[in-house]
């Protein structure tokens, strides 16, 4: 791998998410050439700006950086390329962690791929004494090695976000709310591309707010993401820069004002609030109890609880119903299981997104008055 010419990167994407994904990364790195496939994306970029995909990208869950690929139908190829390969651009002297797959080859069993990888790394070290100062250095942990075995083609990638990307480094007391940030930020997204309105004029609210998972997302999507990344325990890159984008920031509501029937949620979604300098209205209120509308013009967007554990005392329907008699929004987003059907008099569904969220099959709905 030439270290001063584009390099393959794998921007991994809940699956259903990827055309919205690819459309995030065109607005923010219009220069990068990139394509969908089931689970993700596929693009070439300078190692600054790949790397800058962990900083700046809100719908991925991870960056990948493809190290090698090649035939393999037994494990002493794989042992015997392993060892050779130049992992010292990016590996500290250490056995790193590995996340092996394999499907349709004559190797499946994962166990033994590991073992060979693990083999095949300290062969490598053995060959080549790494730097004192690397050995002693108890702070870089190595990045988690990935291999992909598909019909006998071995794709060995190197992790550079570390920790998922859904972890922005804000929820310092705990996640409350179930729904992952890269999720919320990817239907905010959406409802951003399809509303076909001017986002500066809009209130956008959130009447079962958790602790505040959409509102801190829309007031950070196009914010750099400090936290710490994989990438940056690469030697090569230990005193380089990334390439910082530049791009129209049209993600900029009126208002940010969050509610929720929970008084420990709003406590919490405060406390972010306050410490990171935030401008947003939390306050505690039962929907359904509510009779006055926040400022509009007004966007409504929700992830209601969907009563599959506890059972509630309202339905879904009866959710969106209230929802839209207290802030008769122009825009209504609402996340809600697969199988759900919705209606209103007054407001018809006009677009709709289906994916997984922790493994339940939901289904994103907005709607806009008739």
């Amino acid at each position: 791998m030439d270290l001063k010419q584009k390099a393959s990167f794998f921007l991994v994407v809940t699956p259903g998410l990827e055309a919205l994904a690819l459309s995030e990364l065109k607005f923010k790195f219009p220069e990068v050439d990139a394509k969908t496939i089931m689970g993700g994306i596929e693009c070439e970029a300078l190692p600054e700006v790949g790397f800058a995909f962990n900083h700046y990208l809100k719908i991925p869950t991870r960056v990948l950086l493809r190290f090698e690929q090649f035939k393999m139908k037994d494990l002493p190829k794989l042992f015997k390329k392993a060892s050779t390969l130049n992992w010292r651009p990016f590996l500290r002297g250490k056995i790193p962690q590995f996340e092996v797959t394999a499907r349709k080859s004559r190797i499946i069993h994962t166990g033994r791929l590991e073992k060979t990888l693990t083999e095949a790394i300290a062969k490598h070290y053995e060959a080549q004494p790494y730097p004192k100062k690397y050995l002693e250095d108890q702070s870089q942990n190595p990045p988690t090695v990935f291999l992909r075995l598909d019909n006998d083609m071995a794709t060995l990638s190197l992790d550079t976000s570390g920790e998922l990307l859904h972890v922005r480094g804000r929820k310092e007391m705990g996640n409350i709310a179930p729904l992952r940030e890269t999720l919320a930020s990817a239907l905010l997204w959406f409802t951003i591309n399809e509303a076909g309105v001017v986002v500066e004029k809009q209130t956008l609210f959130d009447p079962c707010c958790g602790s505040g998972t959409f509102l801190f997302e829309a007031l950070e999507f196009f914010e750099k993401l400090e936290r710490p990344f994989a990438y940056q325990s690469f030697p090569f890159f230990e005193k380089q820069k990334i390439i910082e984008p530049t791009f129209n920031k049209n993600f900029q509501f009126t208002q940010l004002i969050g509610h929720d029937i929970e008084e420990k949620c709003i406590e919490h979604a405060n406390e972010i609030a306050k410490k990171r300098n935030f401008e947003i209205q939390f306050k505690v209120e039962d929907l359904f109890q509510a009779t006055n509308a926040p400022t509009k013009p007004l966007w409504m967007i929700c992830n209601p609880p969907y009563g599959l554990r506890i059972k509630l005392a309202h339905t879904l329907q009866q959710y969106l119903e209230k929802m839209l008699q207290v802030g008769e929004p122009e825009i209504l987003g609402i996340l809600v299981p697969k199988e759900t059907k919705l209606s209103h008099a007054k407001y018809k569904i006009f677009k709709s997104l289906e994916f997984k969220n922790g493994g339940l099959s939901v289904k994103y709905y907005l709607l806009k008055k008739k």
